[in-house]
């Protein structure tokens, strides 16, 4: 449980974290509960598509540290336990949406 009071943000915001956690609905209920009605969830995470690792990777040793979502089972976790899912951008789609995001400089 996070020491913070139910529905206290209106943005959370993880970035290369689910692939740590091994248990992924409590992480969803857990910024499901600290949200605040209409708050946003934003991520930027790393998901697999079910073929093994080759260790070591940045983020564990072996397979004991590293528990990598494929995109469908991080969805669906999401989806049934944590905020609802309302833009979900993969690819070229999300390289796309950071670029056209990021300032030009003059």
């Amino acid at each position: 449980m996070l020491p913070f009071t139910a529905a206290s943000f209106d943005l959370a915001w993880t970035q290369a974290v689910w692939q740590s956690v091994e248990n992924k609905r409590v992480l969803a209920l857990e910024i499901r509960l600290l949200l605040a009605p209409g708050g946003r969830l934003a991520m930027f995470e790393t998901v697999g598509d079910g073929r093994e690792l080759h260790f070591p990777v940045p983020w564990g040793d072996g397979p004991a540290d590293s528990f990598v979502p494929t995109e469908a089972d991080l969805r669906t976790t999401l989806e049934d336990s944590g905020p609802r899912v309302g833009k979900w951008l993969t690819g070229e789609e999300a390289r796309g949406a950071l670029a056209s995001s990021v300032p030009t400089q003059n």
